[in-house]
């Protein structure tokens, strides 16, 4: 009894410290990535992005409810970091348990039985990815805490079958990932699975049991049904509710995408770098000595613990096809969670090892190391960045305004400001997808094809200029894209139809440390201070102050240098406003970070296709060819130098490569007019009078009113 009581003692302090640390550290408000989402359809039991998660969304729900103190997002906040310290004292347990009966294998003492655990768990407390995860609105302490708890069920005395089967369903509910590693542990119940006698009987059993803890998942077709603010996949409808579970939405992004071995290789360094970050590099040997005492101890515990490892890790890597780059290395970074904590038990039994020869109170002090070395990266304590952005967006918009978001982070943080807040409900937001908010581009929007979907968002934007409230737009949002529809910047935002008041927005925002360097340790942390600093700039070329614009131009680039966009939209900036030079430093700058970045390849490929142009004008067409060639090096994929080069060698009288440039402009971009006018002509040169009509026919199909088209074709047919 003293044993067990003393247990109890030792867990709860362990959830006390470390609950204590992540409410110190805790953000104040919403945070940037999913945080606004999920804040608010835990708020407004709504159903988010696939698979959903219900689980998250229904406990979330239950703290809004009985926390009566702080705003929503702080007290789902406060969820995270409950479910954090929870995981730390179950995967105390485990530690215990696992070390149960093997005293000996210490010093012998009860005070190293309860100290070398205790020392541990508070190191993955304070580890970095653990510690991030508990004082924001995200799913993995949630799951951490299921595939903790899954593996204190396992290692008990008395397993029980049937209560992992539903505590694992359960945990799939939560987070997908949990079915990935739920396979791992049939090394602890093969034996009792598949005992021939009972093995129909158990396999039914826990398979019903598996969907109890499954039916979770019908929180969202019956939610559905009841038209929530936040209904992602309209899930009332049995063949949309499939498709949700199975995140058929992001099978193109995750696993449509084509990557290379170099991909996987460049995601295994960057993991193996964040494993030596999580408990600090000093620690690894002892990890790795802790793997190899399990192994002579606790043989089917270590090769569990390896498989566990392996799943959440290069397993995870392998299954995943994203492309590498700052923004999807920042997305994955998370899913890693339960390999920390595996890393957690091999370091307790490194240590447990060396207790043998010295006092166990000698590794306390480890848990310095990672509390020390994590503290900044994770003190969000006075983190208002995500919502003073939300909030700037808002005072930047008049009454009544049709405002089109750009990407999920600031989608989610007006969801959040409009729909648990209560902030500025006059609005009408829309976004490109036509998710989240008010579908605008009608019910069959999901079905069309991506470039019917750019017709349709096209003509659904121009109609929306045509009424009387004002039209907005933020950077990234495809209104951008219109052509003949001139905007104009109104502090970190864009209006469509310009007035041309030039009201300084600055005057009444809200902005708090934005260059803060210990803030800015996360992507869309830069992005949002990137912002800031791009228009920023725009506002003194408008008040023409040169220097402080490319002063500006040159933090942004500082403060969000790996952020896809930032270089790219700053190289526009500066090649609209003729500083060329620096604008094509910056486009250089975005493919260097980012080698699969069309946007800043095919801008800079422009860039010389136009210098290109002015040496063909002054008829130096080999200056002219170099140029088109240093296009085609950047950008391979399009088809426009190749289209110049075929102009180029026709005056040049070399009309078979004109014809195998003009053929590869074709092949890149069959809607190509022009290059199929040319090829036609150039056909016509060599009298191929086949392939001129057939390249003019073409002509006729893509461009009906194409005049030389028709005019020389019926010609030619006379």
């Amino acid at each position: 009894m003293v044993f067990k009581t003393e247990k109890r003692l030792a867990m709860s302090l362990i959830f006390l410290l470390s609950f204590a640390a992540y409410l110190i550290t805790l953000c104040p408000t919403v945070y940037v990535g999913d945080s606004g989402e999920f804040t608010t359809a835990a708020y407004t039991l709504g159903i988010t992005h696939p698979p959903g998660y219900p689980l998250y969304v229904l406990l979330g729900k239950i703290f809004t409810l009985l926390i009566p103190f702080g705003n929503i997002a702080y007290r789902i906040n406060l969820m995270s970091a409950f479910f954090g310290a929870l995981t730390c004292g179950v995967v105390y347990l485990i530690l215990q348990k696992t070390g149960d009966g093997r005293r000996e294998t210490g010093d012998g003492k009860p005070f190293t039985f309860y100290l070398l655990p205790f020392t541990v768990v508070l190191c993955l407390a304070f580890s970095k990815t653990f510690w991030s995860q508990s004082v924001v609105a995200e799913v993995y302490t949630i799951n951490a805490f299921f595939i903790a708890l899954l593996i204190y069920i396992s290692v008990s005395k008395y397993k029980n079958l049937y209560l992992f089967s539903f505590v694992a369903g359960i945990g799939i509910a939560g987070h997908y990932i949990t079915a990935l590693v739920v396979p791992a542990f049939i090394v602890f119940y093969w034996e009792i699975l598949f005992e021939k006698r009972y093995f129909w009987k158990r396999f039914l059993a826990s398979f019903i049991f598996l969907l109890l803890g499954l039916s979770v998942l019908l929180f969202m077709p019956v939610r559905s049904g009841a038209q929530p603010f936040m209904d992602w996949g309209n899930t009332e409808i049995l063949g949309n509710f499939i498709a949700q579970i199975r995140r058929v939405q992001y099978k193109t992004f995750e696993f449509g995408q084509t990557v290379t071995l170099l991909t996987k290789f460049q995601f295994i360094k960057y993991f193996l770098k964040l494993t030596g970050e999580q408990f600090t590099y000093y620690m690894i040997p002892f990890v790795l000595l802790g793997l190899i005492n399990l192994w002579k101890l606790l043989k089917k515990f270590c090769i569990f613990t390896v498989f566990l490892f392996l799943i959440n890790s290069l397993g995870l890597i392998f299954i995943l096809k994203f492309q590498f780059n700052p923004q999807q290395a920042s997305v994955v970074e998370v899913y890693f969670l339960p390999a920390y904590i595996v890393m957690a038990i091999w370091l307790y039994f490194g240590i447990l090892y060396l207790s043998k020869f010295v006092k166990p109170i000698i590794f306390l002090p480890f848990v310095v190391l990672p509390m020390l070395a994590n503290f900044n990266y994770n003190n969000k304590r006075n983190n208002f960045i995500a919502f003073d952005y939300s909030s700037n967006i808002l005072k930047s918009l008049p009454k009544e305004t049709h405002f089109f978001s750009s990407g999920d982070n600031q989608m989610f943080l007006l969801s959040y400001q409009q729909w648990c807040l209560k902030n500025r409900m006059d609005l009408s937001f829309y976004t490109d997808t036509g998710l989240l908010f008010k579908n605008i581009f009608g019910d069959d929007f999901f079905q069309l094809t991506k470039e019917e979907k750019r017709v349709r968002r096209e003509y659904v934007q121009r109609e929306l200029l045509k009424q009387a409230r004002p039209v907005y737009f933020s950077l990234g949002s495809s209104f951008s894209n219109l052509r003949n529809i001139k905007s104009e910047i109104t502090g970190i935002v864009f209006r469509a139809k310009p007035l041309g008041l030039n009201y300084d927005m600055w005057q009444i925002y809200t902005i708090r440390d934005i260059d803060n360097k210990n803030y800015l340790t996360e992507y869309l942390l830069r992005d949002v201070a990137a912002q800031y600093h791009y228009f920023l700039a725009e506002k003194y070329f408008i008040k023409k102050n040169t220097n402080e614009m490319l002063k500006e131009f040159d933090t942004a680039g500082k403060v969000g240098g790996d952020v896809e966009w930032v270089f790219n939209n700053i190289g526009i900036s500066l090649r609209e406003k003729g500083f060329t030079d620096e604008a094509i430093k910056n486009f250089q700058k975005g493919i260097e970070i980012n080698p699969y970045d069309d946007n800043s390849k095919n801008n800079l490929a422009f860039m010389y296709l136009g210098f290109g142009y002015e040496k063909f004008q002054q008829k130096k067409y080999n200056d002219a060819v170099d140029f088109y060639k240093k296009a085609i090096e950047v950008s391979p994929r399009l088809a426009e130098p190749h289209g110049y080069l075929g102009v180029i060698y026709e005056q040049m009288n070399q009309n078979e490569l004109a014809i195998s440039e003009y053929q590869k402009a074709i092949s890149l971009k069959y809607d190509y007019v022009d290059a199929h006018y040319n090829l036609g002509v150039a056909y016509w040169k060599i009298k191929n009078w086949a392939g001129v009509i057939n390249e003019f026919e073409t002509v006729l199909q893509l461009n009906p009113e194409h005049k030389l088209a028709k005019k020389y074709l019926l010609m030619l047919k006379k």
